[in-house]
């Protein structure tokens, strides 16, 4: 059965394998990795950077955007910020001072992320 190829798509994961398995169904030069909530809560933001920057030594031609998916919860949000991940999901608006840290320190921060493709269960 042949896989479905997409281009320039987001793909929610938890583990390299699950990564390099989007890559591979990925088209375009760019792909957004996503991690699940609860393995970013599990192992912390630092798998995941680290994940990305493998990814790129594999990879070199390809745009690798990791989003680090936080949830509501703000001290994940400030670990993320410390470990040095630049693109997070965080759903709580009423924290507005994690979002003003974030523009200090150049993270992209969004609420959410629609049309994505759940590897994760893989």
């Amino acid at each position: 059965m042949a896989k479905s190829l997409y281009e320039n798509k987001s793909f929610i994961i938890n583990s390299f394998d699950q990564a390099k398995n989007a890559i591979q169904q990925n088209l375009g030069s760019r792909v957004s990795l996503v991690s699940t909530h609860n393995s970013t809560k599990n192992s912390g933001p630092s798998y995941f950077i680290y994940l990305k920057e493998e990814l790129e030594k594999i990879y070199k031609e390809l745009n690798i955007v990791m989003w680090i998916d936080c949830g509501k919860d703000p001290g994940l949000v400030m670990n993320t910020i410390r470990h040095g991940g630049k693109n997070i999901i965080f759903s709580n608006p009423e924290i507005s001072e994690i979002y003003e840290m974030a523009l200090t320190k150049n993270v992209k921060m969004i609420d959410s992320i629609s049309d994505v493709i759940d590897l994760s269960k893989n």
